[in-house]
Formats: structure tokens, sequence, C-alpha cells
């Protein structure tokens, strides 16, 4: 009830034209997101993104837990799902888009770091969906 109430009160204070706005900034980092994601050796865009929501894959021969920990190195969070094992992202309005562009930078790197084996094994790279 009471989130549904408060996403009532937003939307009745954005308007339609400030609610779609926000969408659409949304939208266009979340693509954004994704396409740099993609680009980078070992990590694949499980589905379209979409609201916001972006699930990544990452090869098996990788510990998620040890590249996630190599993200927040930088300083940077990142989501970790169970089913199937993925990287998780839920996306907020973007006001400086070069933050997405740094945090596709952050991610190569620590995949990198991964991959060269720079990277300390992590025993837990923080909370994962569905556990």
């Amino acid at each position: 009830g009471s989130v549904v109430g408060a996403a009532w009160a937003v939307f009745k204070h954005l308007g339609e034209s400030g609610f779609t706005a926000i969408a659409e900034k949304i939208a266009r980092a979340c693509e954004e997101m994704a396409r740099g994601l993609a680009a980078i050796d070992g990590l694949t865009v499980n589905v379209s993104p979409r609201c916001g929501v972006l699930s990544v894959a990452v090869d098996p021969s990788i510990s998620i837990a040890t590249l996630v920990s190599e993200v927040q190195k930088r300083g940077f969070l990142v989501g970790r799902a169970e089913n199937p094992p993925s990287l998780h992202f839920l996306l907020d309005p973007v006001e400086d888009e070069r933050l997405v562009s740094d945090y596709i930078d952050a991610v190569s790197d620590a995949m990198q770091a991964v991959r060269l084996g720079f990277a300390s094994e992590a025993a837990d790279g923080g909370h994962v969906y569905g556990a």
C-alpha cells in the first residue's frame, strides 16, 4: 500500500511529461550500459534492458564474487543475482552521463584484473538477489 501511494504521489507531482522525461533518462542510461557491458569480453547481456533493470551473465571461468569485489574497489556498487548467476543492475535517472561510461570502464578494468590474475579471490561478492 505505502509504495503504491508514494508512487501515485510522485506521478501526480511530476505529471505525465515529468514522469516520461525521467523514464527516458533511465532508458537511455540502461541502453548505454547494456551496449558498453556487452562489449566487454566475458560479459553477455541476458535480456534486452527494460525499465532500468539489467542482467548480465559472466563467463563461467570468471568468479562473479571476485569481479564484483574488483568493481567495488573502483568505487562502484554492483548487485548479483542467483538464477541465473549474473550481475544485476537497477538504474536510477542519470544526471551526469559520464557516470555510465565511468562505470563501464570500471567493470572493464575489473574484468581485466580478474582475467590477468591481479585480483585476489573474493569469498563474498556482496548481496545476491534470490539467495
